[in-house]
């Protein structure tokens, strides 16, 4: 790509004094001594020193210029953000397990890579991991129905995509996803759900464009009525980016059997429709992390011997960016109290880019895909 900033900076000091130097026979016929003895050649190498100062400050963009150059396009620096991913599983828990938001999660090929579970800073509570499978996925654009897609495309993002529609006109729109079980817990439950798009054509939204949607999520279990969903994070901007939408699931109540969930948009702005890659439950959203060990504090008794207080455990911290020229650090969050009808694991989620096991899948595998 072409610099848009032109180069100023052309001419050098030697140059510039032999420039002058070559203008004095007709400025100053008189001036026949232009050797470096003589006071007037003195001072054209001050004045062509002054001017090559001036043509490299003219020149010279830095990055206090590119900062006000981009103020004028309405761009702003955001500092630095923490590395974040997606964890997609290729097959289904055993059993449900409610796992902490921050828990550890280890690759097996990269152990000195630090991960948590996680999608925002700071974020607490646990994810739900129902031991369900994605069985189907039904779609209706403009009031029709379609045939579902391959089980390729729905599950594991292999092979192709499939659209809503054309944009502006997603009212008659809906995607229902179909799953062998419930998703929710014997309580109140946050479930996630993984979702890849393919980019929107053009350039990348700014922050201050329209925002996408809503979309509407509903959920039901076998032929019960649909009950309207409260999202608690949409990494995917309401289809707008491949990201983790993690819902607020209610408690099963004993039901059994199929559930649905079923995607509208007849609330919602969408200038281009979505196009989707994959979907699939229990992805996670992943950040990278760095740890830090605490100082170690010293105290002092009333005899001359003084004691030195053992140094306390290694705390594990986010490391998050606020403003510009602003950055925090985040303290580990803990899991907080769970109620007594379900049990939170702390163990450490082991992920590898080939295989990974879980406390509740030993063995499994996953598939690490990077969000965007």
């Amino acid at each position: 790509m072409t610099d848009i900033v032109p180069r100023l900076d052309t001419i050098e000091f030697d140059q510039l004094v032999e420039q002058a130097r070559g203008d004095i026979p007709r400025y100053a016929p008189d001036w026949t001594d232009h050797n470096l003895h003589d006071p007037g050649m003195t001072l054209i190498d001050l004045l062509a020193w002054i001017v090559d100062q001036q043509v490299f400050r003219a020149g010279f963009v830095g990055g206090r210029h590119r900062t006000a150059f981009a103020a004028l396009l309405g761009r702003q620096a955001t500092g630095p953000t923490p590395a974040r991913g997606l964890i997609w599983p290729d097959r289904p828990v055993r059993e449900g397990r409610f796992v902490a938001v921050g828990s550890d999660v280890v690759c097996q090929q990269h152990v000195d890579l630090d991960f948590a579970l996680a999608w925002d800073d700071p974020a607490s509570g646990s994810l739900y991991l129902p031991p369900v499978r994605l069985v189907g996925v039904g779609r209706t654009v403009d009031g029709v129905a379609l045939a579902a897609p391959s089980a390729s495309v729905s599950a594991s993002g292999g092979g192709g995509s499939w659209t809503l529609g054309a944009s502006g006109r997603l009212a008659d729109t809906a995607v229902s996803l179909q799953f062998d079980g419930p998703l929710g817990a014997t309580g109140p439950a946050q479930v996630a759900l993984g979702i890849e798009v393919a980019p929107p054509p053009g350039p990348a939204p700014a922050p201050d464009d329209p925002a996408w949607g809503p979309v509407i999520w509903s959920y039901r279990v076998g032929t019960n009525r649909w009950d309207e969903l409260d999202v608690v994070h949409d990494g995917t901007a309401d289809l707008a980016t491949t990201g983790v939408v993690v819902l607020a699931v209610p408690q099963t109540g004993g039901a059994t059997g199929n559930s649905e969930l079923r995607l509208g948009f007849a609330r919602g702005f969408f200038p281009v429709a979505p196009q989707i890659r994959a979907v699939n439950v229990n992805v996670l959203p992943i950040v990278q992390r760095r740890r830090e060990r605490p100082r170690s504090s010293v105290t002092a008794t009333a005899s001359p011997t003084r004691r030195s207080r053992s140094t306390p455990p290694i705390s594990w911290g986010l490391r998050r960016s606020r403003s510009v020229g602003r950055s925090g650090r985040s303290r580990p969050t803990s899991p907080g109290r769970v109620p007594p009808t379900r049990t939170t694991s702390s163990t450490p989620i082991t992920c590898c880019s080939a295989t990974a096991s879980t406390a509740a899948d030993p063995g499994g595998t996953c598939r690490s895909r990077q969000a965007s």
